[in-house]
C-alpha cells in the first residue's frame, strides 16, 4: 500500500476510534435532575416549518419564492453541521418566517420584505404520561435575519430614528453591535456605513410630531368624555330617576367641586409641544444643521424635553442616527443584501461567546447552540450567501 495512502488512512481511523468514544450510543436512558427526566442519548428529530406574516393583506408570490430561496440555502448550511446528523438528546427545529410590508421610503419600492430563519435546540424530556418530547420553551436558538434592519435598529427613540449601536466584537471577522436591546452580528458587503447621522433640527422635528401626535389623542379622549358638567348633569339626570334625594346631594357637591375640575392644569403634551417648538426656534441655522446627540440627563440638567445636549457640550453624549436606506435595494428580493444574527443562549442570552454553564439538563440544548456558534466552517458559509 501506497505510505501515503496508509498514513491518511490511520488519520481518518484514528479520528473515528476518538469520536467513537467520545460520543454516547443513541438510548432512551432516562437522567433524572432536579425532578425532570431528561433523554439525552435519545435519538432527536428534525423539523422545518415555512411561514408567511404580513399585516397588510399583501401577496407577492415573487417576492415569496425568493425568500423560499433563501432559506433553503440557509437551511442547508445548518443541517451538514456533523453534531445534529442526527442530533442527541435534543428536538432541532427551523421556522422560516418571510415578511411582506409597505414601504414609503424614497429609497425602496412600495413593498418591504425579509427573512428570518430560527433554529432552536429543545432538550427531550419526558412528560407525565412518560412520552419524551422537545422543551421547547427553554430551548437555544440562533436568529439569522435576512434584509431586515429590525434588529439592528434595537428599540428605536422615536420613528426610525435610534441611539447608535456600539460595536463591542466580531464574530467570526463581521462587527457584533450592542443595540438598546441585544448584541447583534452585522453582515454587509456593500461598503457602506450601516448608519447615517441625524441633525438636531430632523430629531426635533420627529419630537414635535410625537407630541402633537400625543395631543392629538389627548384632546380626542377629552371629547369623548366630555366635560365635568356634562358628566355631572349626566349622573345627575340617572340617579334622579332611582333616588331624587341622592341626586339632589350630588348635585349639590359637584357645583361645589366644578371650579376646580374645569380649571384642569395644563397637559404636559401641550407643555411638551411648546419647550420644543421653542428650542427648535432658537437654533442657529448651523445648530440645526449640525449632528444631534441623546442623553436622558439633559432634559433635567438643561430643562428641556428633547433630551438634547447643546452642541458644544459632549459629556456622555450618545449619537442619534438612522439606518442607512441603501443598505438595501428591495427591488431585489432574490439578493441577500444584509445578514443579521442574535443569540438566545444560556443566561446571558444574546452573548453565547459567555457561556459556560455545561451540558447537564437543560443546558444540553445550550451546549450544543454554543457549539455551532463557535464552528467557523458553518458560519464562513453562510457569510458567504450575502452579497453586495
Amino acid at each position: 500500500m501506497n505510505r501515503k495512502l496508509y498514513f491518511t488512512l490511520t488519520l481518518v481511523l484514528c479520528a473515528a476510534s476518538v469520536h467513537s468514544q467520545e460520543s454516547h450510543p443513541f438510548s432512551n436512558q432516562v437522567i433524572t435532575i432536579d425532578g425532570t427526566d431528561f433523554l439525552p442519548y435519545t435519538q432527536g428529530e428534525i423539523k422545518t416549518k415555512y411561514y408567511l406574516t404580513s399585516s397588510y393583506d399583501i401577496n407577492n408570490p415573487t417576492i415569496e419564492n425568493a425568500y423560499k430561496n433563501h432559506f433553503k440555502r440557509i437551511d442547508k448550511i445548518i443541517l451538514q453541521w456533523p453534531t445534529i446528523r442526527p442530533p442527541q438528546g435534543i428536538g432541532v427545529f427551523f421556522g422560516n418566517y418571510v415578511s411582506l410590508n409597505p414601504q414609503t421610503s424614497q429609497h425602496a419600492s412600495k413593498t418591504a420584505h425579509n427573512g428570518r430563519t430560527e433554529i432552536s435546540f429543545s432538550c427531550y424530556i419526558l412528560d407525565f404520561e412518560e412520552k419524551k418530547f422537545p422543551c421547547r420553551e427553554t430551548g437555544a436558538y440562533v436568529d439569522i435575519f435576512q434584509n431586515c434592519t429590525d434588529e439592528l435598529s434595537g428599540t428605536p427613540l422615536l420613528e426610525d430614528i435610534l441611539l447608535c449601536p456600539r460595536k463591542v466584537g466580531d464574530f467570526h471577522g463581521m462587527p457584533v453591535y450592542q443595540t438598546t436591546r441585544n448584541e447583534v452580528t452585522v453582515i454587509s458587503k456593500k461598503g457602506i456605513s450601516l448608519f447615517v447621522p441625524v441633525s438636531r433640527e430632523e430629531y426635533l422635528k420627529a419630537c414635535i410630531r410625537q407630541a402633537e401626535g400625543h395631543l392629538r389623542k389627548e384632546n380626542e379622549y377629552r371629547d369623548q368624555a366630555g366635560s365635568p358638567r356634562e358628566f355631572m348633569e349626566k349622573t345627575y339626570r340617572e340617579l334622579l330617576k332611582i333616588d331624587p334625594k341622592s341626586a339632589a346631594e350630588f348635585r349639590k357637591e359637584m357645583e361645589q367641586a366644578l371650579p376646580e375640575l374645569e380649571a384642569e392644569p395644563e397637559s404636559i403634551s401641550k407643555i411638551a409641544l411648546v419647550s420644543l417648538r421653542t428650542e427648535l426656534n432658537n437654533m442657529s441655522q448651523t445648530e440645526r444643521e449640525s449632528q444631534a446627540y441623546y442623553n436622558i440627563n439633559a432634559m433635567e440638567i438643561y430643562n428641556n424635553f428633547s433630551c438634547l445636549m447643546p452642541a458644544d457640550n459632549k459629556d456622555n453624549p450618545e449619537t442619534v442616527v438612522r439606518i442607512n436606506p441603501l443598505l438595501i435595494d428591495y427591488s431585489r428580493p432574490n439578493d441577500l443584501q444584509l445578514m443579521t444574527i442574535s443569540w438566545g443562549v444560556g443566561r446571558n442570552k444574546d452573548k453565547p461567546r459567555l457561556y459556560n454553564q455545561g451540558s447537564k439538563g437543560y443546558n444540553l440544548a445550550d451546549n450544543q447552540m454554543f457549539q455551532l456558534y463557535n464552528d467557523a466552517n458553518i458560519w464562513k458559509q453562510l457569510f458567504q450567501l450575502v452579497v453586495k
